[in-house]
C-alpha cells in the first residue's frame, strides 16, 4: 500500500550483500594478526609435529565457534532491534501504529546466519593457509 516494499527489499539485498563482505574482511584481519601475534606457537606445533592441515583446521574451528556465539545472540536480539531500528522510519514516513512485519523464519534464523556462518570459516580458513609458510625454525621468536 505504501509503495516502499521494492525498496525495503533492495535495501535488505544490499544490507546482506555488504554484511557478508564486511565479515569476511574482518575475519581477514583478524586471522592475520592472530598468526602474526602466534607465530612463535605455531612454529613449535610444527616442530613437534603437528600438520598444516591441523593447524588451519584449529584456526577455522576457532572462528566458526565464535561465530555460532555471535549468531546465536544476534537471533535473540533480532526482534527487540527490529522495531527499535524500522519502526522510526515507518514513524517518519506518516506512520501512527508500529507495522505489523511479515518475517520469514527460514531466511531470519536458518539462511542468512548460515551464510554469515560460513562466509567467516571460509574466510578464516583460507587465511590460516599463510601459517604455512611459518617454519619450524621460527621458535626462536617465542618471547
Amino acid at each position: 500500500m505504501l509503495g516502499v516494499t521494492d525498496t525495503l527489499a533492495s535495501v535488505k539485498s544490499l544490507v546482506t550483500i555488504l554484511t557478508i563482505i564486511l565479515a569476511a574482511l574482518i575475519t581477514v584481519l583478524m586471522e592475520r594478526s592472530f598468526i602474526a601475534k602466534e607465530t612463535g606457537e605455531i612454529a613449535l606445533m610444527k616442530a613437534i609435529g603437528t600438520r598444516n592441515s591441523s593447524i588451519c583446521a584449529y584456526h577455522a574451528l576457532r572462528f566458526a565457534f565464535v561465530g555460532v556465539i555471535a549468531v546465536i545472540v544476534s537471533e535473540i536480539a533480532a526482534m527487540p532491534l527490529t522495531h527499535l531500528c524500522i519502526d522510526p522510519i515507518f514513524k517518519m514516513m506518516g506512520m501512527e501504529l508500529a507495522p505489523d512485519y511479515a518475517i520469514d523464519p527460514l531466511e531470519l534464523f536458518l539462511i542468512f546466519p548460515a551464510i554469515i556462518l560460513a562466509t567467516t570459516t571460509l574466510s578464516a580458513f583460507l587465511t590460516s593457509l599463510y601459517t604455512r609458510k611459518i617454519k619450524s625454525s621460527d621458535t626462536a621468536n617465542i618471547e
